[in-house]
Parts: structure tokens; C-alpha cells; sequence
């Protein structure tokens, strides 16, 4: 149910395909909502007096009054055309699963793909429509951190989700990074700020007195980007692929110091003054290449 665009109660469907959404699923009385169903990672299909339709602007409100079971709400599920299957995580490992489906070879882009997720442990089914009947495509299934899979020449039948095989994606073995940070002079920098991040993993140390910094433990098979910091020093990035069991020394980033500028601003009778706003520009075009200070 979905009142006010929030969507506030839900249940499964048993395997007749009957439902029922009641208090206990957090139902409240008092408002009118919109019914809809939905398969896996599909749009929802929403009740309608005349029939079901995929457009909510198109669906039936339905008042929800307190004491009373609203009977009927009877939704059909268009079966479209595309793929589904489960994945899961070997060792019971947790994160977000990728699934594509790609017409022809599968490149680095994915331009010509259909995309779905799903959050493991708590997910293991997916499915994705909009796939072209007739057509023939390949399946890649991927985690950060585990062996990718592709499944090949996959026939999609129109009006149909084509079933396949279920697929356990196989922990890598963790890798790590290291490298030094120093100055242009070559001298080390402590204390500065290293994030390693993939995807919506991100992972931070800082350097130690010798400027070196490592990373241990990192899901590997992927490329990470990492960003250095420090107050007074410009920041600088570096990144590089990490394999299976892998110790990537990644060198040694040179920071170079951050230019700055001191002004101290007094009123004519040679008293500080704070709080003036300060305006620092390069040539002379307006307030392009300028930057500001109090």
C-alpha cells in the first residue's frame, strides 16, 4: 500500500498468489492508498477498478476504514520478457550483488546492458525485464570482491522470464596496498589522509612517521582509487588494480604545499580589523580566478 507516496505496508503473496496486508504489517486506518504488486526488482503493477495497470496515474485509490477488510483487490502480473535467476554470496558473505544482462559482448562500458542489484544475505532472487524477445544475450553477475561470472548465449523467449541455473559467486583472496607520501623535497609527511575507495566501499588510514601508509585485507579483483589529503598541502590521487592475494606498492606520491597569503587589514587609525572580507585574484577578469577570505 502507498499513501501520501510513502509506501507503508507490505506483504508476500502465499503460493496461490493471495495476499493480505493488515495491521500487523503496519496498515493504518484512515487514509485512502494505492495497491500494487511487484515481482523481485520489477515496476509495480498498481489495482485498478478497471483492471490493473503499470501507471499509478491510472490506479484506484482505495479508502482503508477503520474495522473493515477491503476484499477484491485482485492484481495480474504481466510476465515480461527477460531473465531471473538467484545469486549468492559464497561463505554467507554480505554486499551488493550486480546483475547485467548485455546484448553482444560485454565491455567495460555496459552501454548496451540492462542492470539490476540485490543486497546479499538478505536478497538472492533477481529479475530484469525489458529484454528483446528472440534476442540472445550474456549475463554478468558481480560483487566487489568476488570472481565475476558471465553466462553466455542466454535465448530470451518473448512474453516469458527465461530461468537460469543458480549462480554462487566465489570469495577472491584479499590483497593490500601500500605506498609512502612525501613532500617535493622528498621528505616523508606524517599524518596525512589516505581513502581507498571502490564502488560504495571506502576505506581510510593515515601515514606514519616515515610517510607510509598500508592497506590490509581489501576485497580484490577490482581497481582502487585513492585520494591524499593534509591540511597545508595539496591533494593528490593515485589508484591501481588490485588481483587475488595481491601486495600492490603503489610508490611514492609527492605532495606539494599549498600556496597562502596573510593580510592583516586595519582601519586609519592602525587598529586590526575583523571580519573584512578579502578578495584574492589572478589578472584581471572580474571574479574569475578569485578566491575569497575573511
Amino acid at each position: 500500500t502507498e499513501i501520501y507516496d510513502n509506501w507503508e505496508a507490505c506483504a508476500y503473496a502465499d503460493a496461490s498468489g493471495v495476499y493480505e496486508i493488515t495491521s500487523d504489517q503496519g496498515l493504518e486506518a484512515g487514509a485512502a492508498a494505492y495497491v500494487s504488486a511487484s515481482l523481485d526488482t520489477l515496476p509495480p503493477t498498481y489495482y485498478g477498478s478497471s483492471g490493473s495497470t503499470s501507471d499509478r496515474a491510472s490506479a484506484t485509490e482505495v479508502m482503508i476504514e477503520r474495522g473493515a477488510v477491503v476484499g477484491g483487490l485482485n492484481i495480474t502480473l504481466a510476465v515480461p520478457t527477460g531473465i531471473s535467476g538467484t545469486v549468492s554470496l559464497a561463505d554467507g558473505g554480505s554486499g551488493e550483488i550486480r546483475v547485467y544482462a548485455c546484448e553482444g559482448w560485454i565491455g567495460e562500458d555496459d552501454r548496451n546492458c540492462e542492470f539490476t542489484s540485490i543486497v546479499a544475505p538478505g536478497e538472492d532472487h533477481f529479475s530484469i525485464g525489458g529484454l528483446i524477445a528472440g534476442g540472445t544475450y550474456q549475463v554478468k553477475l558481480l560483487a566487489v570482491g568476488y570472481a565475476t561470472v558471465v553466462i553466455n548465449d542466454v535465448e530470451i523467449s518473448d512474453g516469458q522470464l527465461t530461468a537460469l541455473d543458480p549462480v554462487t559467486l566465489t570469495k577472491l583472496d584479499p590483497g593490500s596496498i601500500t605506498g609512502t607520501v612525501v613532500d617535493t623535497s622528498g621528505a616523508a609527511i606524517p599524518g596525512v589522509d589516505v581513502n581507498a575507495q571502490v564502488e560504495d566501499v571506502t576505506v581510510s588510514t593515515t601515514t606514519d612517521q616515515d610517510g607510509n601508509y598500508t592497506f590490509t585485507d581489501l576485497p580484490s579483483g577490482v581497481w582502487w582509487n585513492l585520494a591524499f589529503s593534509k591540511t597545508g598541502y595539496a591533494s593528490a590521487s593515485d589508484g591501481g588494480m588490485l588481483n587475488p592475494g595481491q601486495t600492490r606498492a603503489l610508490g611514492t606520491i609527492h605532495l606539494a604545499r599549498s600556496a597562502s597569503l596573510g593580510v592583516q587589514v586595519q582601519t586609519t587609525a592602525q587598529a586590526p580589523l575583523s571580519g573584512a572580507e578579502l578578495r584574492l585574484c589572478s589578472g584581471d577578469n572580474g571574479d574569475e580566478g578569485c578566491v575569497w577570505g575573511t
